[in-house]
């Protein structure tokens, strides 16, 4: 499925489940990211968290996303939207992320150390800021850890990589007990 209606139908499914969210404004047709854009949100990034080229976001999606968001708002000057969701590489999804996990998560209400989710920053455009994949790729990998990260447009993306978002905002973590602020 296309980005675009993964997101849309995202954006109702979190409207369905009373997650709090007001409609996003979506402008598919425009575009953030120009060649220099790479360059100077990686420089705001290492400026605001020194720590970032060490590899301590590394499997941290969720908390650099959110720590992130407000600084890039303030880049582009645009509401960016935390994004809740799964990857795929190559046509197999890495956390089975789906609405039946959803509903389990939102009914217990506790703290869950080991979500299986992932989480990035998504444009109005609907371009990803994805600052927490590329580290956790690199970890795993046993490759040295740098500041990359990814910055593009879903239909752009290399490697078999697909995103699919689920939820739309930060409110599903408030409602399932998992959003810790650091």
């Amino acid at each position: 499925m296309v980005y675009v209606n993964e997101f849309v139908t995202a954006i109702k499914r979190t409207q369905k489940l009373k997650l709090e969210l007001e409609t996003p404004f979506i402008d598919s047709s425009g575009r953030y990211i120009k060649p220099e854009t790479y360059k100077e949100v990686k420089k705001i990034i290492l400026e605001s968290f020194p720590e970032f080229s060490s590899g301590k976001y590394a499997k941290q999606c969720m908390d650099i996303s959110l720590k992130a968001k407000v600084i890039l708002e303030d880049y582009f000057n645009a509401d960016i939207f935390f994004t809740i969701g799964d990857i795929s590489v190559e046509g197999k999804k890495q956390f089975n992320f789906d609405e039946k996990y959803i509903k389990k998560l939102l009914a217990s209400k506790q703290f869950n150390a080991n979500l299986k989710l992932h989480a990035w920053l998504t444009l109005p455009s609907l371009e990803i800021i994805d600052l927490s994949l590329a580290q956790s790729v690199l970890l795993m990998s046993g490759d040295p850890i740098s500041s990359d990260y990814i910055l593009s447009s879903p239909d752009k993306l290399k490697d078999g990589l697909e995103y699919h978002p689920m939820i739309i905002g930060e409110n599903f973590l408030h409602k399932t007990g998992n959003l810790v602020y650091l």
